[in-house]
């Protein structure tokens, strides 16, 4: 049984989340280098944030191949929700 954290959405949707973030840190590091004195710590913190969002994005894009996988192999796609109280 999948878990509702394990699901193919919510794998996307973590997905989606990493590749964003990405995206930002590099177009930071691009505007500041554009500049004529840049901030080379700057660079620096925006890329090592960068490359820890790159090997999270390529985790969950494994995790989701690996669910997907399953799946298809399977012919079945049996996840378990989590009881919600909206109280």
């Amino acid at each position: 049984m999948i878990t509702e954290q394990e699901s193919i959405a919510n794998l996307n949707e973590m997905l989606i989340v990493e590749i964003l973030k990405v995206a930002n840190l590099e177009h930071k590091k691009a505007d500041e280098q554009k500049k004529e004195k840049p901030d080379a710590e700057a660079i620096a913190r925006w890329d090592k944030a960068s490359r820890a969002a790159n090997e999270r994005k390529a985790a969950l894009k494994n995790r989701t191949d690996k669910r997907l996988k399953e799946c298809i192999e399977s012919g079945q796609y049996p996840v378990q929700f989590l009881a919600r109280d909206f109280d």
